[in-house]
């Protein structure tokens, strides 16, 4: 019998497919870490920079809400992206719903200039995500992060 969860060593197909997607997405993570290795903020393990961010509802998100988080993946999304649209946030999606129960938790900050607050609820409804996505109107998150536009 397959279960969703990801630490599940049972010899069936699932598991084994939780635990090659868990190694990806480190993999991932520590991959792009050592592309803005002169950034530290940016490494795998270290502690991120504080923030506090609204989403398009108006509700307010802070890194502090989320320190007791095991594990948090912090991205940063744009709307107009094709690889965001067309991959990213749907997969993001993916792995916000099956590790929730692990204790993962997916933020997407947008600091997109020409991205406005319609925009993101447009693109919310659109990917279907459930994720917060949150607006960094003057960019100092995104510069804290060490994040680039690609």
């Amino acid at each position: 019998a397959s279960t969703d969860d990801p630490t599940d060593k049972s010899s069936d197909g699932d598991g084994e497919v939780n635990r090659l997607l868990a190694k990806t997405l480190v993999c991932t993570i520590w991959m792009t870490s050592l592309c803005y290795a002169d950034n530290p903020v940016t490494r795998v393990g270290q502690v991120a920079p504080d923030f506090t961010l609204t989403d398009p509802a108006g509700q307010t998100l802070s890194l502090r809400d989320l320190e007791k988080t095991p594990v948090m993946v912090v991205a940063f999304l744009g709307c107009e992206c094709p690889l965001v649209t067309n991959l990213y946030a749907t997969r993001l999606e993916n792995i916000s719903r099956q590790y929730a129960q692990a204790g993962l938790r997916v933020v997407a900050i947008n600091s997109n200039i020409q991205d406005g607050i319609d925009d993101m609820r447009s693109f919310i409804d659109k990917q279907q995500i459930t994720y917060p996505l949150l607006k960094d109107l003057d960019g100092r998150v995104a510069e804290a992060f060490g994040a680039t536009r690609t």
